[in-house]
């Protein structure tokens, strides 16, 4: 039963995306309370909105995630235009941070359409390696990983994927890490949206054992394109505690991803149980 509906959704024609969209978000949005009420607490406690605006917010966000969702099963059709969908800002910096070092750790989030992002990167020629969380059905992650491999994009399960990273930053890939989601008790606590979060502490353990360069890169939709920008890289100051330099490191990133959702509230994973 997945794999038509899959193979309907990939032939849809561009125009009918937003308004299907919108249309399955909304109702989503009415069939799942507990997600909806994580999304309505997650963005008051954040944004210090109010019930009515963080239940639109809510609103929009799973609308929006829909959207990236038939996004993702259209990439194969779109593939050989995907550099004409983007305007990318400090494309510069990732040119610089190319030419100073073989690999680097790309810090990217659950903003705007991080696919697309990875593919838009591929496209330019870098060598991309993605960690990722397979999804439970298996029809459904032998689709993603097709449409990662035909993007030219490796993909790293996020399950023990330290080593699996290390081998990628070691042949000269270019590994993109969300740094937006809750992990396990073995990762380091930080501050994200004023609150305590767990968040995985790999990206500043490699920067500050091999040097690894930190290059933050975030998308956002405007209309029926897209923006990224690629920020400078992440400062590692290391102080001698090694405890202590992974925090701050690792808070650094996380201050740099709140920053962008808080200008682009819509377009973030709000669902998501950020905080436990």
């Amino acid at each position: 039963m997945i794999r038509p509906i899959l193979f309907l959704i990939g032939c849809l024609p561009q125009s009918a995306v937003e308004p299907l969209s919108w249309f399955l978000g909304s109702i989503i949005y009415r069939l799942m309370p507990r997600r909806r009420r994580i999304a309505v607490r997650n963005i008051s406690q954040s944004l210090g909105m109010g019930k009515v605006e963080s239940k639109r917010l809510a609103r929009r966000s799973f609308i929006h995630m829909v959207r990236v969702g038939f996004e993702v099963i259209r990439l194969p059709r779109i593939l050989s235009k995907i550099r004409d969908l983007f305007v990318v800002e400090g494309e510069n910096r990732l040119r610089e941070a190319c030419g100073k070092a073989k690999g680097a750790l790309v810090l990217v989030s659950h903003l705007g359409n991080w696919e697309y992002g990875a593919a838009w990167m591929a496209a330019t020629g870098l060598p991309v390696a993605m960690v990722v969380r397979p999804p439970s059905s298996r029809v459904g992650r032998r689709y993603i990983e097709n449409v990662r491999q035909k993007a030219g994009i490796e993909t790293i399960s996020r399950q023990g994927g330290l080593p699996g990273i290390v081998r990628a930053l070691k042949a000269g890939k270019w590994v993109l890490v969300a740094m937006d989601q809750h992990t396990s008790k073995n990762d380091v606590t930080v501050e994200f949206f004023g609150r305590p979060a767990r968040t995985v502490n790999v990206a500043a353990i490699l920067a500050l054992r091999y040097g690894v360069p930190l290059v933050p890169a975030f998308t956002w939709r405007e209309g029926s394109r897209f923006r990224g920008e690629i920020l400078p890289n992440v400062e590692v100051k290391p102080s001698g505690n090694t405890d202590d330099d992974i925090r701050e490191t690792t808070q650094r990133i996380t201050d740099k991803i709140e920053q962008m959702i808080r200008k682009h509230p819509d377009q973030w994973l709000w669902m998501h149980r950020r905080w436990r």
